[in-house]
């Protein structure tokens, strides 16, 4: 329980800026959660190898494809503002 209020006021603080910012913190941890459960799962069925640089490259996967969402992300909030930009300079050029 000492954890929750310090976790609340941090989210609270973070979505005033954005949502996606609790979106990346829930996937991770939901991806933590799910990778050592396979992990642990396959040391106790015996059906695999409970390695850690599985673990490890899990989640330098998880964060390549973040970072290459991020870069796209942006990319296209660039054309979008470039466009409005461009669209708005035509109709103030006909007035």
């Amino acid at each position: 329980m000492i954890i929750y209020p310090v976790v609340n006021k941090l989210f609270k603080a973070l979505s005033k800026y954005n949502v996606s910012i609790l979106s990346f913190i829930y996937t991770t941890t939901v991806l933590l959660v799910i990778v050592f459960g396979i992990e642990i799962e396959q040391k106790l069925t015996g059906s695999g190898h409970m390695e850690f640089a599985d673990i490890v490259a899990g989640l330098w996967g998880f964060s390549a494809f973040f970072i290459a969402y991020i870069v796209i992300y942006i990319l296209i909030s660039i054309i979008k503002k470039m466009f409005k930009k461009i669209h708005e300079n035509n109709i103030d050029k006909r007035f």
